[in-house]
């Protein structure tokens, strides 16, 4: 039998979503410190030093659109566990009757062998007495001859 699984996955998958944004999400702090840095970049250096602020901008951008897209997987998450627990249980349920059909195969084997051993007895017993009546009978027919010619 297989035991339930031991942890609660949605309690996990919002737990691991929501450390992920406190740790890794830093685009409220980090765009407002790129707006004062840039502010200061444009009035001391060049354009060149622009494109790599911007670049870097885009780049957050982008990871800020794999962060939602990371969420938004964590979402569909639910319905799958929930089928997973499902199949769990059908298995479980599955396994219970397997176990009290073999259960069952096993105690009808066991009769059926003290039945055969039963049959065995009685026909090695009833072999055993007509070998019985047939030596008295070859006795009492040998003391007959021998009684009729007087051996």
């Amino acid at each position: 039998m297989t035991r339930p699984l031991p942890f609660d996955y949605p309690s996990i998958i919002k737990e691991t979503g929501a450390l992920q944004t406190i740790f890794f999400d830093h685009r409220e702090l980090l765009n407002s410190q790129l707006k004062n840095f840039i502010k200061e970049f444009e009035s001391k250096r060049g354009d060149h030093d622009v494109q790599g602020v911007r670049s870097l901008m885009s780049q957050l951008n982008r990871e800020a659109v794999i962060l939602s897209q990371v969420e938004e997987g964590f979402t569909h998450l639910d319905p799958t566990i929930a089928s997973i627990k499902q199949t769990n249980q059908r298995i479980t349920t599955l396994l219970a009757q397997e176990s009290s059909h073999q259960e069952k195969r096993y105690l009808l084997r066991k009769k059926n062998e003290v039945l055969e051993e039963q049959d065995r007895n009685l026909f090695s017993e009833k072999l055993q007495a007509d070998r019985e009546a047939f030596d008295q009978q070859m006795r009492a027919l040998s003391e007959k001859l021998l009684q009729q010619y007087q051996l």
